[in-house]
This record gives C-alpha cells, sequence and structure tokens, in this order.
C-alpha cells in the first residue's frame, strides 16, 4: 500500500526558471540552472525507482510505501528517497542515484562516476543511508507511541539500507575488502529482497516471526510517520544570494505573433536559427505553426 507519493518538483523548477529572467551574474546564473538540472535528474530517477516499487508491493498487504518522506529532528534533517515497512518490522531505506553512467565503488567504499572521458567523485550514498538511518531511529525515539507494544516491550524495527541505481548503468565493484552488495539497480530490488528472504537462518526466521505484525498495524506506523513529514521550503533569492536590485529585467522578451512574454532562452533559439524564423522571435506554441506554415510555402514553391 502506497501512503505518499513521490513528490512533485515542478513547482520548484518553475520558480528557478523564473530567476533565470533576471538581471543575474554569469556564476548565479549557471548554479540556478544546475540546481534545475539536479532536480530534473533526481526527481526523474525518484519516478523510477517508485514505478519499479509500486509495481511490486504497492497492492500487497505485507508491505506499506513511503515516497518522498521528509523528517526534522533536534535541527537535522532526514530527506528519504524511498521506505518500506514489512510485516516482520523490517524498515528499508532506499535511496535514489540517478546515475545513466558508469560507478564505480573501490575497496575503501569510496564511489566516482565516468562520463565519457571524465571522472567525478561523488559521497557515498551508503553513508548517507546510513545517516537517514541514523536520524529516522531519533524521530522513532522522540515519537516513542509510533512503535507498537508486544507483551509490555516496544517491538523495535530492523533497518536495511539500500541505494537503487539506474537500470541501465554500469556498477564496477571492487574485488574485495568493501562489501557492495546493497548497491543494486532498481529493477532488481525485488530480486534481492526474496533471495533474502529466501536465505534466512532458524534463528533470523523465528525472530521474524516474533516480530510479525498486522497489516493495520504497518499500516498505522507508517501514517503516524507522514503525519510528522516536513515539506521543503528553499528560499532561492536567499540561497542564490539574488539582490534586491538584480531582481527585474532590462530587457522584456515577446512572441512576435501573439505578444506573449518569452525567455531569453526561446528568443536566443529563434535568433539562432535565422533561416526559418527570418530573424524574429516566438513562443514555443507558434514556433510549431510557423514551422508547418514554413513547410507549406516550401512545398508551394517546389510546385
Amino acid at each position: 500500500m502506497v501512503l505518499k507519493e513521490v513528490v512533485s518538483k515542478d513547482k520548484d523548477i518553475a520558480k528557478l526558471e523564473e530567476l533565470l529572467k533576471y538581471n543575474l551574474t554569469k556564476e548565479q546564473s549557471s548554479n540556478i540552472e544546475k540546481e534545475i538540472y539536479m532536480l530534473k535528474k533526481g526527481y526523474s530517477g525518484e519516478k523510477n525507482s517508485a514505478h519499479y516499487i509500486d509495481t511490486y508491493y504497492k497492492d500487497s498487504e505485507n508491505w506499506v510505501i513511503i515516497h518522498d518522506l521528509r523528517l526534522e529532528i533536534n535541527e537535522e534533517v532526514v530527506q528519504i528517497d524511498h521506505l518500506l515497512i514489512s510485516r516482520f518490522f523490517e524498515f528499508y531505506l532506499l535511496e535514489t542515484k540517478n546515475f545513466n553512467s558508469k560507478i564505480t565503488i573501490n575497496e575503501h567504499g569510496e564511489f566516482s562516476v565516468s562520463y565519457g572521458k571524465n571522472t567525478f567523485g561523488i559521497p557515498s550514498p551508503i553513508e548517507q543511508n546510513n545517516r537517514h538511518i541514523s536520524l529516522l531511529k531519533k524521530v522513532l525515539d522522540k515519537y516513542e507511541k509510533i512503535l507498537p507494544k508486544r507483551l509490555g516491550f516496544t517491538i523495535q524495527p530492523k533497518f536495511f539500507n539500500y541505494v537503487l541505481v539506474a537500470p541501465k548503468s554500469i556498477v564496477n565493484r571492487p574485488k574485495g575488502g568493501f562489501d557492495s552488495s546493497m548497491v543494486i539497480k532498481a529493477d532488481s530490488f525485488k530480486s534481492e529482497i526474496d533471495k533474502k528472504f529466501d536465505n534466512l537462518g532458524n534463528t533470523e526466521a523465528l525472530n521474524c516471526l516474533f516480530k510479525v505484525s498486522s497489516f493495520s498495524t504497518i499500516r498505522k506506523v507508517g501514517s503516524q510517520l507522514v503525519a510528522l513529514n516536513k515539506p521543503s521550503k528553499v528560499d532561492y533569492i536567499k540561497k542564490f544570494q539574488i539582490k534586491p536590485e538584480q531582481m527585474r529585467s532590462d530587457k522584456s522578451y515577446y512572441c512576435f505573433k501573439c505578444k506573449k512574454s518569452i525567455s531569453f532562452k526561446v528568443a536566443k533559439f529563434c535568433w539562432d536559427d535565422k533561416g526559418r524564423f527570418n530573424g524574429k522571435v516566438y513562443c514555443y506554441n507558434c514556433q510549431k505553426v510557423f514551422k508547418r506554415s514554413s513547410q507549406k510555402n516550401s512545398q508551394l514553391e517546389m510546385v
């Protein structure tokens, strides 16, 4: 059962695109464009992972699913991409990384990503998720009534850390030293969980049976966590240090046909294709009409 869906980033992206119309420095514009790129890429990865998770578990009465859970505890914030709670009272925290490229993990647990000939080091998503688990434990300790009791004792969940990467990505793993088994492709998550249950030892199986809870119990736990969700409110003006005097545009760009206001990027696109638009600028919708008209004129000339 899905208790919370992936949060759309469309509003944040729209706000950032509006900021690009202001009189920004090159550094500010570059940073905002990077922010837009990362939001779009992250949102795409989360949606793709959510698709695989929901396909297998949304109709199951053995699991509850929470996407995009943001909790605050003692001025600290935990942003969990996906949280799955099973009837065995196991909490699976899944961190999504949308790398459609080559990911390398060395024997020390250090991560790097390669795009063509360029390789970049990145923070360990495993350690990032470990911090999420630590903060989630603090939340559960603070709101102790969330966890159910049995025979007078609070049932303590078992936490699992998984990093989901894009199905098309290539993962180079260390031959020894560091255990990278928790880094898996998003479309392989169910197979990984099934394998884990198949390999349970007798003691682990007994512990699972002791903790087994009803679907209504885990749904209640998940719902209480969702009730604590604190949506992020980013002040992009403050983040990118945009001054009041910058918050205006010296130049306004309008569509030649419908007079609708357009961005500099749309105007530049038209200017860069003078052969098609004759040096004039058009909004996206009017570009389609103009191109169709141009095609008809070309056909008439050929006749």
